[in-house]
Protein backbone atom coordinates (compact mmCIF):
# COMPACT_ATOMS: atom_id res chain seq x y z
CA UNK A 1 0.00 0.00 0.00
CA UNK A 2 2.80 2.39 0.92
CA UNK A 3 4.42 1.40 -2.41
CA UNK A 4 1.62 2.40 -4.19
CA UNK A 5 1.00 5.67 -2.17
CA UNK A 6 5.02 6.51 -2.72
CA UNK A 7 4.24 5.44 -6.34
CA UNK A 8 1.76 7.51 -7.24
CA UNK A 9 4.48 10.37 -8.18
CA UNK A 10 3.62 12.73 -5.69
CA UNK A 11 6.99 11.69 -3.67
CA UNK A 12 9.33 12.44 -6.50
CA UNK A 13 7.42 16.20 -7.07
CA UNK A 14 8.23 16.84 -3.92
CA UNK A 15 11.88 15.64 -3.76
CA UNK A 16 11.85 17.74 -7.69
CA UNK A 17 10.74 20.67 -5.65
CA UNK A 18 13.08 20.19 -3.04
CA UNK A 19 16.07 19.80 -5.47
CA UNK A 20 14.78 22.40 -7.72
CA UNK A 21 14.78 25.02 -4.39
CA UNK A 22 18.38 23.82 -3.65
CA UNK A 23 19.39 24.04 -7.28
CA UNK A 24 18.15 27.71 -7.12
CA UNK A 25 20.01 28.58 -3.64
CA UNK A 26 23.35 26.72 -4.84
CA UNK A 27 22.99 29.53 -8.06
CA UNK A 28 22.22 32.34 -6.13
CA UNK A 29 25.14 31.43 -3.50
CA UNK A 30 27.40 31.51 -6.36
CA UNK A 31 26.16 34.73 -7.86
CA UNK A 32 26.55 36.13 -4.69
CA UNK A 33 30.14 34.82 -4.61
CA UNK A 34 31.17 35.54 -7.87
CA UNK A 35 29.91 39.42 -7.49
CA UNK A 36 32.02 39.65 -4.05
CA UNK A 37 35.00 38.34 -5.87
CA UNK A 38 34.93 40.63 -8.64
CA UNK A 39 34.04 43.55 -6.41
CA UNK A 40 36.91 43.04 -4.15
CA UNK A 41 38.94 42.65 -7.74
CA UNK A 42 37.02 46.13 -8.99
CA UNK A 43 38.06 47.41 -5.60
CA UNK A 44 42.17 46.36 -5.74
CA UNK A 45 42.41 47.56 -9.12
CA UNK A 46 40.79 51.36 -8.33
CA UNK A 47 43.24 51.18 -4.97
CA UNK A 48 46.02 50.39 -6.76
CA UNK A 49 45.59 52.90 -9.89
CA UNK A 50 44.51 55.53 -7.05
CA UNK A 51 47.96 54.97 -5.64
CA UNK A 52 49.77 54.56 -8.33
CA UNK A 53 48.49 58.39 -9.88
CA UNK A 54 48.61 60.19 -6.33
CA UNK A 55 50.92 62.99 -6.89
CA UNK A 56 54.22 62.67 -4.65
CA UNK A 57 53.97 64.89 -1.41
CA UNK A 58 57.15 66.83 -0.77
CA UNK A 59 57.81 67.70 2.47
CA UNK A 60 58.29 71.79 2.63
CA UNK A 61 60.22 73.16 5.88
CA UNK A 62 62.48 75.94 6.70
CA UNK A 63 66.41 75.22 6.61
CA UNK A 64 69.06 77.64 7.64
CA UNK A 65 72.83 77.39 6.82
CA UNK A 66 76.37 79.49 7.72
CA UNK A 67 77.64 80.56 4.20
CA UNK A 68 80.69 79.57 3.35
CA UNK A 69 81.29 81.94 0.78
CA UNK A 70 83.31 84.77 2.01
CA UNK A 71 81.74 87.26 -0.26
CA UNK A 72 78.18 88.32 -1.87
CA UNK A 73 78.07 90.87 -4.41
CA UNK A 74 74.61 93.87 -4.59
CA UNK A 75 74.52 96.52 -7.06
CA UNK A 76 72.81 100.09 -5.71
CA UNK A 77 71.94 102.69 -8.30
CA UNK A 78 72.40 106.00 -6.48
CA UNK A 79 72.43 108.48 -9.39
CA UNK A 80 75.19 107.94 -11.71
CA UNK A 81 77.12 106.05 -11.66
CA UNK A 82 76.67 102.25 -10.86
CA UNK A 83 77.78 101.29 -7.51
CA UNK A 84 78.82 97.86 -6.46
CA UNK A 85 79.05 97.03 -3.09
CA UNK A 86 80.50 93.72 -2.01
CA UNK A 87 79.59 92.34 1.38
CA UNK A 88 82.40 90.08 3.11
CA UNK A 89 82.34 88.55 6.16
CA UNK A 90 84.82 90.89 7.77
CA UNK A 91 84.21 93.79 9.37
CA UNK A 92 84.64 96.16 5.81
CA UNK A 93 82.71 96.87 2.69
CA UNK A 94 84.42 97.04 -1.16
CA UNK A 95 82.62 100.18 -2.42
CA UNK A 96 83.42 99.91 -6.73
CA UNK A 97 82.82 102.79 -8.44
CA UNK A 98 83.38 103.32 -12.37
CA UNK A 99 86.81 104.68 -11.96
CA UNK A 100 88.16 104.01 -8.28
CA UNK A 101 87.38 101.05 -5.84
CA UNK A 102 87.95 100.76 -1.84
CA UNK A 103 87.47 98.71 1.14
CA UNK A 104 85.56 100.79 4.00
CA UNK A 105 83.97 100.17 7.29
CA UNK A 106 80.67 98.62 7.60
CA UNK A 107 79.74 100.84 9.85
CA UNK A 108 79.41 103.47 7.01
CA UNK A 109 77.08 104.55 4.64
CA UNK A 110 77.08 105.95 0.99
CA UNK A 111 74.72 108.99 1.09
CA UNK A 112 75.97 109.82 -2.80
CA UNK A 113 77.64 108.43 -5.39
CA UNK A 114 78.58 111.37 -7.94
CA UNK A 115 80.18 113.09 -5.96
CA UNK A 116 80.91 110.07 -3.41
CA UNK A 117 79.32 111.07 -0.26
CA UNK A 118 79.48 108.86 2.70
CA UNK A 119 79.41 109.02 6.67
CA UNK A 120 79.58 106.94 9.23
CA UNK A 121 76.88 108.61 10.72
CA UNK A 122 74.10 107.59 8.41
CA UNK A 123 74.07 111.61 7.18
CA UNK A 124 72.16 112.37 10.57
CA UNK A 125 74.05 116.12 11.03
CA UNK A 126 73.21 118.37 13.54
CA UNK A 127 71.70 122.04 12.51
CA UNK A 128 73.46 123.65 9.69
CA UNK A 129 75.36 120.63 8.63
CA UNK A 130 77.61 120.13 11.82
CA UNK A 131 79.11 116.83 12.40
CA UNK A 132 78.07 115.37 15.20
CA UNK A 133 80.01 113.68 17.79
CA UNK A 134 82.28 110.47 16.88
CA UNK A 135 80.95 111.81 13.53
CA UNK A 136 83.21 111.40 10.63
CA UNK A 137 82.58 112.23 6.54
CA UNK A 138 84.44 111.15 3.45
CA UNK A 139 83.54 112.69 -0.13
CA UNK A 140 85.84 111.86 -3.35
CA UNK A 141 85.91 114.28 -6.50
CA UNK A 142 87.38 114.50 -9.63
CA UNK A 143 88.12 117.93 -12.20
CA UNK A 144 89.75 118.65 -14.49
CA UNK A 145 93.26 120.08 -14.28
CA UNK A 146 93.45 123.86 -14.49
CA UNK A 147 96.18 124.77 -12.90
CA UNK A 148 99.44 122.96 -10.89
CA UNK A 149 98.49 121.44 -7.37
CA UNK A 150 100.08 123.49 -5.32
CA UNK A 151 97.78 126.64 -6.66
CA UNK A 152 94.92 124.64 -6.31
CA UNK A 153 96.20 124.18 -2.51
CA UNK A 154 96.78 127.15 -2.04
CA UNK A 155 93.30 128.91 -3.65
CA UNK A 156 90.97 126.07 -1.21
CA UNK A 157 93.11 125.98 2.01
CA UNK A 158 92.80 129.91 2.30
CA UNK A 159 91.07 129.75 5.59
CA UNK A 160 92.45 126.78 6.66
CA UNK A 161 93.89 126.81 10.20
CA UNK A 162 96.95 124.72 12.01
CA UNK A 163 97.81 123.74 7.82
CA UNK A 164 100.69 120.91 7.49
CA UNK A 165 101.06 119.34 4.29
CA UNK A 166 103.15 116.61 3.22
CA UNK A 167 103.32 113.41 0.28
CA UNK A 168 101.90 110.29 0.25
CA UNK A 169 101.27 107.09 -2.29
CA UNK A 170 97.20 106.14 -3.28
CA UNK A 171 97.23 103.14 -5.88
CA UNK A 172 101.58 104.10 -6.58
CA UNK A 173 99.93 107.77 -7.51
CA UNK A 174 102.16 110.45 -5.62
CA UNK A 175 99.51 112.98 -3.47
CA UNK A 176 99.65 115.84 -1.49
CA UNK A 177 98.76 115.49 1.72
CA UNK A 178 97.12 118.58 3.64
CA UNK A 179 95.90 118.05 7.51
CA UNK A 180 94.03 121.40 8.57
CA UNK A 181 91.03 122.76 10.68
CA UNK A 182 88.37 124.98 9.70
CA UNK A 183 85.54 126.53 11.25
CA UNK A 184 82.32 125.72 8.67
CA UNK A 185 79.59 126.82 11.12
CA UNK A 186 79.26 128.70 14.61
CA UNK A 187 81.01 126.42 17.57
CA UNK A 188 81.95 123.98 15.30
CA UNK A 189 85.28 123.35 14.08
CA UNK A 190 86.37 120.36 11.45
CA UNK A 191 89.13 118.12 11.62
CA UNK A 192 89.78 118.07 7.82
CA UNK A 193 92.52 116.09 5.89
CA UNK A 194 92.76 116.12 2.23
CA UNK A 195 94.03 114.62 -0.92
CA UNK A 196 95.06 116.00 -4.11
CA UNK A 197 96.24 113.06 -6.36
CA UNK A 198 96.88 114.26 -9.77
CA UNK A 199 96.53 110.89 -12.69
CA UNK A 200 96.71 112.13 -16.21
CA UNK A 201 95.00 115.17 -16.84
CA UNK A 202 92.26 114.65 -14.16
CA UNK A 203 93.07 115.59 -10.41
CA UNK A 204 91.44 113.21 -7.45
CA UNK A 205 90.38 115.08 -4.41
CA UNK A 206 89.83 112.71 -1.41
CA UNK A 207 88.28 114.53 2.33
CA UNK A 208 88.42 113.64 4.93
CA UNK A 209 86.33 115.49 7.91
CA UNK A 210 84.94 114.85 11.80
CA UNK A 211 84.83 117.15 14.97
CA UNK A 212 88.01 119.29 15.69
CA UNK A 213 89.52 117.20 19.47
CA UNK A 214 86.68 114.01 19.31
CA UNK A 215 87.36 111.30 21.75
CA UNK A 216 86.43 109.42 18.34
CA UNK A 217 90.01 110.39 16.16
CA UNK A 218 91.51 107.48 17.26
CA UNK A 219 88.90 105.21 15.31
CA UNK A 220 88.31 108.04 12.52
CA UNK A 221 92.51 108.23 11.43
CA UNK A 222 92.86 104.07 11.17
CA UNK A 223 89.56 104.20 9.15
CA UNK A 224 91.31 106.86 6.63
CA UNK A 225 94.07 104.91 6.57
CA UNK A 226 92.18 101.34 5.61
CA UNK A 227 90.25 103.18 2.88
CA UNK A 228 93.37 104.92 1.48
CA UNK A 229 95.42 101.79 1.50
CA UNK A 230 92.62 99.87 -0.09
CA UNK A 231 92.11 102.45 -3.22
CA UNK A 232 92.30 101.66 -6.86
CA UNK A 233 92.05 103.38 -9.49
CA UNK A 234 90.39 101.76 -12.76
Amino acid sequence: MRLLILGDGTGYKLLGEKLKITNNMNKKTIAIIVFLVVLVVIVGVIGFNHRAKAPEVQSVGVSTSTATQATSTTTTTLGSPTVTVVLSTSTTKTYSGSSFSFNYPSSWSILSAKPLMMTNFNGQYKANGVIPAGGAQLGVVTTTVGGSVADIMTTELMSAKNLTTSTVAVDNVSCAKATYQVSYAPGATAQNISLYCLRGSELWKIYFSYPAGDAAEKADIPALDGILSSMKFL
